[in-house]
């Protein structure tokens, strides 16, 4: 579960990061083997639940780590879980990489 409003996970610039944050670990060598493992199979084993999508800034849906997710520049075959308020849907609507579904 990736909290997009926490200020934190928006100064995030690498998957390395990410992980380190999401497991709460200092271990490297396990953050280290988790990395390469995920990278190996593309994110084939891992799905982001992105929560709150429509708090985090205007410039980190376009660059940025989470955009480089969105938009399966780095690990292309994760699955995708975002949370946002109506408003935000339609900016997810326009990357034409995702199927989103408005519940």
């Amino acid at each position: 579960l990736v909290h997009l409003r926490d200020h934190v996970v928006q100064g995030l610039t690498s998957f390395a990061q990410l992980l380190q944050h999401c497991y709460k670990s200092s271990d490297e060598k396990i953050l280290a083997s988790a990395e390469q493992y995920f990278l190996d199979n593309k994110g084939k084993t891992l799905i982001f639940l992105l929560d709150g999508y429509d708090e985090i800034r205007k410039e980190l849906t376009s660059s940025g780590l989470i955009a480089e997710i969105l938009n399966r520049k780095i690990l292309p075959a994760c699955g995708i879980v975002v949370s946002s308020r109506p408003h935000a849907s339609f900016h997810l609507r326009k990357r034409a990489t995702l199927k989103v579904d408005i519940l």
